[in-house]
């Protein structure tokens, strides 16, 4: 009796921790999926993928399977009627599911999925679109398959995110879609040619998704492998011009269904901009101007794409500062360097046509322009300057100016009586020279470039007692001058008075 207690016993315990083994396994398990697929997250792009193929058939029952990889969020599905459209030329939606019926893990980031779906109410030429969203009902990724449901209504369809168009050469252009068709019309892939498929399209050029002009119907030569249709578009025989051109195009089977429209803008375009610059041909050091370049690509809207150079008097090269981009086409400069300048445009057009133009400047250099002054007295050139033997006095030439790029390099020399003093200062004072007598001082002043500007003058030195005299005389002669001036003014009254106005006076008889 004891003994078959103890194995009891002994069975509820080996049972009790395999339960808690097997919960603290599955808790763990599902921490570490998580983990893993948050850190997925960050190295894998979310996926969903459908085991059928576009163009499936399905009568009463829809059933589909596939993968999800780097699974996110809560998955839903709906199925759009292609050719069912709404006001705003939307697919209208014939039935949809919050769920998938199941989704399984397989291995690491990786999960199966299933979906059954009642659809033998729907006859359509249909989509079914599967869906992540998060808590907030936004999509985080979505997947779509195309489908024939029920026997009815089945067009061809092209699919638009297959749609591609480009330039092949010189004159050749192509555009390429994939297409499905229901199974009626496929007894093998060789069977599709010019007797059972259709292509029809128009063209119009067009300026900002605007045609400018009516349709006009065109007949493309196509060709099929593995339900890619293939066109040529070859701009001589077909006649079209430069510019931008929309291409309308759907196709038809042998009982004349019609498939969707695509559309696809191609930039024909077989011919090289004309380009010509313009531009003063000679200007001034720091003097800014204008350099302009006319660009016709034949067509309006065409996209062009300008690069420019600017190569010094040095043989250096340089692209353009943001501040010198004037408007469109048109570039302001500033160049401070003396000598010839080049300027190089290179264009190139949509078709990858490429054109050089370049244009020559020549900068002038501006000679240096002297301004002197002694005490504030401006000089001038020839000037006889005297000034006194105790005096304190400055000639100053800092005044002087040229281009933004030489001022500060202004080189001065001063010569008194043709002899050079060594000194660059632009200012010259009474203690840097002793002038005894009338002396003859010249200032050349240079740029960088040597050219200069010079300047020649005396100053001659008046004895202190002469100028004393000299302001007593001229103080007498002011007196003097007063004074008679004074005694002219009373003559003049007085004379005024005595020929003043008088009636004659009668003496009356006695």
């Amino acid at each position: 009796m004891m003994r078959g207690n103890l194995w009891t016993s002994c069975v509820i315990v080996l049972l009790f921790f395999l339960s808690s083994a097997h919960f603290n396994n599955h808790q763990d398990n599902s921490s570490l999926e998580i983990q893993e697929t948050q850190h997925s997250g960050e190295l894998l792009d979310s996926q969903i993928t459908f085991n059928q193929n576009n163009g499936d058939s399905f009568t009463d029952t829809l059933e589909l399977n596939g993968t999800i990889t780097n699974k996110q969020g809560n998955y839903s599905w709906k199925i759009v009627d292609l050719f069912n459209l709404d006001l705003n030329f939307a697919p209208i939606e014939l039935i949809s599911g919050h769920y998938l019926d199941s989704i399984t893990p397989i291995s690491e980031h990786i999960w199966e999925w299933s979906l059954n779906v009642n659809i033998s109410q729907f006859n359509c030429t249909c989509s079914i679109i599967i869906s992540s969203s998060n808590i907030d009902q936004e999509v985080i990724h979505s997947s779509e398959l195309f489908l024939y449901l029920g026997s009815e209504s089945h067009r061809p369809y092209i699919l638009y995110n297959s749609l591609n168009g480009g330039k092949n050469d010189v004159f050749n252009y192509s555009i390429s879609f994939e297409f499905i068709l229901p199974d009626d019309q496929f007894t093998s892939i060789d069977a599709i040619n010019d007797d059972i498929l259709f292509l029809e399209s128009k063209i119009c050029q067009i300026r900002s998704n605007v045609c400018v002009d009516n349709w006009l119907p065109i007949v493309l030569n196509f060709s099929l492998t593995d339900n890619i249709v293939s066109i040529n578009i070859n701009q001589n025989e077909q006649n079209i011009e430069d510019g931008y051109w929309m291409f309308e195009i759907y196709v038809k089977d042998n009982f004349l269904r019609t498939s969707n429209v695509i559309s696809h803008i191609l930039i024909i375009d077989d011919k090289p901009p004309q380009v010509m610059l313009s531009s003063a041909s000679t200007i001034q050091e720091s003097e800014s101007f204008l350099v302009y370049a006319e660009v016709d690509d034949y067509f309006v809207g065409s996209p062009i794409s300008l690069t420019w150079t600017i190569t010094d008097p040095s043989g250096s090269s340089r692209g353009l500062s943001s501040e010198e981009f004037y408007h469109n086409s048109t570039i302001e400069l500033t160049l401070n360097h003396s000598g010839t300048w080049d300027i190089h445009l290179l264009v190139r057009d949509s078709a990858n046509h490429l054109v050089r133009e370049n244009i020559t400047i020549f900068v002038e250099n501006i000679e240096p322009s002297i301004i002197l002054d002694l005490d504030g007295l401006s000089v001038g050139q020839g000037d006889e300057l005297m000034v006194t033997s105790d005096s304190s006095w400055m000639l100053n030439a800092s005044g002087s100016y040229d281009s933004l790029n030489d001022i500060d390099n202004l080189i001065f020399e001063w010569f008194i009586d043709g002899v050079k003093l060594d000194s660059n200062s632009p200012i010259l004072t009474n203690s840097d020279i002793i002038i005894d007598s009338s002396t003859e001082i010249r200032l050349i002043v240079y740029d960088d470039d040597q050219l200069s500007d010079n300047i020649t003058f005396t100053i001659s030195v008046s004895q202190s007692e002469d100028d004393s005299i000299s302001v007593v005389v001229i103080l007498l002669s002011g007196v003097s001058v007063s004074f008679i001036s004074i005694i002219i003014i009373v003559k003049l009254f007085l004379r005024r008075d005595s020929n003043s106005f008088e009636l004659p006076k009668w003496k009356s008889k006695n």
